[in-house]
């Protein structure tokens, strides 16, 4: 689109009274209201007075005025440093109204080839241009541009930061240290493109403090130091990240499965579901074809079939002790869902089972970025994904045009309103032949060309996609760093077919196949439910286990032996009942369930986890048995000392009146029995 944009370069030779009237319009109209926080905002005096000055004033200070119909509509100052060629974008702003029209990319691309053609007529050569823009993971003031909109806006323009902790000086005597602030370079307009010598840019922070007023010596400015000799690699560069995501692949063929713990019991009338009759009654050994007898009963809620998936705008990972700061392609996901729920025998543990897959009405395809995302429920362990505004994870219903402002609250939505939380684990099932390339033509031809190349026992291929694939497996975004070595130890199938295998890593089940047909009736479930029902399993067992060792974990305050040895019998009991009854085992028929338990049991640290719980119980039946013998001692002592008396009274019942003798001795007798019977119904009870 063509904007008919008219720019003025202006320098101390062009400051002339049209100049200084299109500055004035500029500040007051554009720059104030863009800036309108005093310690963000340099006094537009300042800037002005370095302007007239010229080749004078350190730095030096250009502007470039963008008009539009005659009217100015958006401008730039630069501020350049000749003693290490380096340039620094410092303002850029448009006119309220004139924003998301595309004016502000040709501002920025205009601008700087304004800059570096008036440069190169005086001999002098733009070698980095340099910008700050805020984090928006640290809050600050209202803002009149949201501070992701202006890393989305940068990131456009090939935007990249400079991986190290930033320090800008105060921009006057009453102003702050601003430590809010990302240092970020602009490559396209930048010889030597993203990778920054060190050396360059030590010079160019001197540079940038001379041009401040503020001193080297400052702490802040040693750290800042100390951050960059950190960050340099070996041949003496930094490598600045890009903010923009740079993805290798489509994917059409894609389901995810998020399983929730729902709050509650489960309802008694929850009607049988006939698919899943038929998938448990496959699936499960010879003991448990009665429905009454099956350990968990799943069944199908709910399909969507035209829901929006919201994504971050922006968001930030750690690898290798560096963070890395990202935003998105797709704000976007147009999807088709499912939604399953199963629950155990006893009802104690329901799971909703969320069905997630690209919807095929839709233009949009996930890119393995996206598939990432969601495979980590945006939130990595490993890398500690991070947003920094959670409400922009929301699903809309283009049909009825019902928004849920989170994934919790759309699941919850399903079940009258029952609270859950989403689990550390799920599945995935990927179709190879709907891996893409970026021309829409397929990577693999067959299943057989995709296990040549990953599952190369002595050296699998560093190609892209076996990396790539590698961080769908790991949940991680860092995935192009794996060598050989990394990603053969990081694809370990089981269940191995001739055209498909699985692969269990941290909790997450995922599939892989080639054009493997699904039979029409589990259409709606959009998953194989010979994964969702083994995944389920695993997932009530660590749940199981969760409950379990909560209550042994609990502490026994009560004073008495009694009470401390009835509240363990207790707890015994109902923890040994759980582990019968709820924690499942040997319960599938097929070799390729028994090998998703066997390897999900292993990776998930359940089989320990249950040892341990064992050992516990074994230690509290002990420590019962103790409590039990402690408090038979104060029985005994009474029993003891009341025959005792019996004992004193008959040697010296001759000195006392007959009856009296009677009295004590059957009050006596009477206590003894009293106390024997009350300690006999507790040895009962416990």
């Amino acid at each position: 689109m063509q904007h008919r944009l008219e720019f003025k370069f202006i320098d101390s030779g062009a400051l002339n009274d049209d100049a200084l009237a299109g500055l004035a319009f500029f500040e007051k109209e554009i720059y104030i209201p863009a800036f309108p926080d005093d310690g963000e905002r340099e006094t537009f005096a300042n800037i002005l007075e370095r302007i007239r000055s010229g080749k004078n004033a350190y730095p030096q200070t250009f502007a470039v005025l963008a008009s539009h119909g005659g009217e100015i509509c958006g401008g730039e100052i630069f501020d350049w440093y000749p003693d290490c060629s380096s340039a620094e974008l410092i303002y850029i702003a448009l006119k309220p109204g004139s924003r998301g029209a595309g004016l502000g990319d040709e501002l920025l691309n205009r601008g700087a080839r304004l800059l570096a053609d008036s440069l190169s007529r005086r001999g002098e050569d733009v070698g980095r241009l340099y910008f700050e823009t805020e984090n928006p993971f640290i809050p600050s003031g209202d803002e009149s541009m949201d501070k992701v909109s202006r890393i989305r806006f940068f990131a456009r323009n090939s935007a990249c930061r400079v991986p190290i902790k930033y320090y800008q000086p105060p921009l006057s005597p009453d102003s702050p240290w601003a430590e809010n602030l990302y240092l970020c370079l602009l490559p396209q307009f930048s010889r030597g493109g993203a990778d920054l010598p060190a050396g360059e840019l030590k010079e160019f922070l001197h540079c940038f403090y001379r041009g401040l007023g503020a001193s080297v010596e400052e702490p802040k400015f040693q750290e800042m130091m100390r951050n960059i000799d950190y960050a340099t690699e070996s041949d003496g560069t930094i490598d600045c990240h890009s903010f923009a995501e740079e993805p290798q692949f489509q994917i059409s063929r894609f389901s995810l499965v998020y399983h929730f713990r729902l709050d509650g019991k489960a309802p008694r009338n929850a009607d049988e579901d006939p698919l899943f009759n038929s998938y448990e009654c496959d699936l499960m050994n010879y003991s448990l074809q009665a429905p009454e007898h099956r350990p968990v009963r799943t069944r199908h809620v709910r399909l969507y079939r035209r829901l929006t998936l919201r994504m971050p705008r922006f968001y930030k990972y750690t690898s290798e002790g560096q963070d890395f700061y990202r935003v998105s392609r797709h704000r976007e996901l147009p999807v088709t869902v499912s939604v399953n729920c199963s629950d155990n025998l006893t009802g104690n543990i329901s799971l909703a089972h969320l069905v997630i897959t690209p919807d095929p009405d839709a233009a949009t395809v996930f890119n393995e970025l996206d598939c990432i995302r969601l495979i980590t429920a945006f939130g990595s362990i490993q890398e500690k994904f991070q947003v920094p505004d959670r409400s922009e994870l929301a699903v809309e219903d283009q049909e009825s045009g019902r928004r849920w402002n989170t994934i919790e609250e759309f699941v919850s939505s399903n079940f009258d309103g029952r609270a859950c939380r989403v689990l550390r684990n799920g599945i995935t099932e990927l179709d190879i032949a709907g891996v893409l390339k970026p021309d829409g033509t397929r990577l693999f031809s067959s299943f057989e060309q995709f296990r040549r190349s990953a599952l190369n026992d002595k050296e699998p291929d560093e190609s892209p996609w076996n990396m790539a694939f590698c961080g769908l497996i790991l949940g991680i975004f860092d995935f192009m760093r794996m060598n050989s070595a990394e990603i053969s130890d990081t694809i370990k199938p089981i269940a191995v077919r001739r055209d498909s295998f699985i692969v269990l890593c941290r909790g997450h089940l995922m599939k892989v196949k080639f054009d493997e047909s699904t039979e029409d009736q589990t259409a709606n479930i959009l998953v194989s439910p010979y994964l969702l029902i083994p995944s389920a399993v695993l997932s009530i067992n660590e749940l199981v286990l969760d409950r379990n060792e909560e209550i042994v974990g609990r502490p026994i305050s009560d004073r008495t032996y009694y009470r401390r040895s009835m509240l363990l019998s207790g707890r015994i009991r109902e923890v040994m009942s759980s582990l019968n009854t709820e924690y499942l085992q040997d319960i599938f028929h097929y070799s390729g369930e028994q090998e998703i338990m066997v390897e999900g049991t292993q990776q998930r640290g359940l089989g320990r986890r249950y040892e341990q719980l064992e050992h516990r119980l074994d230690k509290e039946r002990m420590l019962l048995e103790e409590y039990k013998t402690k408090d038979q001692l104060g029985a005994d002592y009474f029993t003891n000392a009341m025959l005792a008396i019996l004992a004193l009274l008959q040697v010296t019942a001759p000195f006392f009146d007959r009856s009296f003798w009677l009295v004590v001795s059957l009050a006596s007798v009477v206590a003894i029995g009293a106390y024997s019977w009350r300690q006999l119904r507790r040895r009962r009870r416990l």
